[in-house]
């Protein structure tokens, strides 16, 4: 039941930056509308029992933090580039390593894949896979 405290947190965490958005005057509509979707593609993700569902949910939650850093979180725009690519870089690791058993054994089920994780056979199918 990992993922109700991680959606639990996800939600007090976003509950955190509605109560300091005070002071979002400019489109606050379009912030808060972000926000929403933002928080459902987390949800998703951390409710997903599937990789096909997870990575669904993943990029969904990507288009509005995007949207979110280029309103203003940062001063820059070299600095929210750097902070979207980092976050989007890190979805491209995650997403060859978990392929990496996917290709091996077709069921895309997270529970299935905790399974394999646990006898160890899943961390010799992703190593047996070169990743470019």
């Amino acid at each position: 039941m990992d993922w109700a405290r991680y959606a639990g947190l996800s939600a007090i965490v976003t509950l955190m930056s509605v109560d300091a958005a005070h002071r979002v005057h400019h489109q606050p509509g379009l912030y808060f509308g972000l926000v929403l979707v933002l928080e459902s593609g987390l949800f998703g993700s951390f409710t997903a029992l599937n990789f096909f569902h997870w990575f669904l949910f993943w990029e969904l939650s990507l288009i509005p933090a995007f949207f979110l850093i280029k309103l203003g979180a940062a001063p820059s725009v070299a600095l929210r580039n750097a902070v979207f690519r980092l976050h989007h870089g890190g979805k491209r690791g995650i997403a060859r390593g978990v392929s990496g058993g996917v290709c091996r054994d077709p069921s895309m089920d997270f529970p299935h894949l905790t399974l394999l994780a646990s006898t160890g056979e899943l961390e010799q199918m992703v190593t047996a896979i070169s990743v470019p």
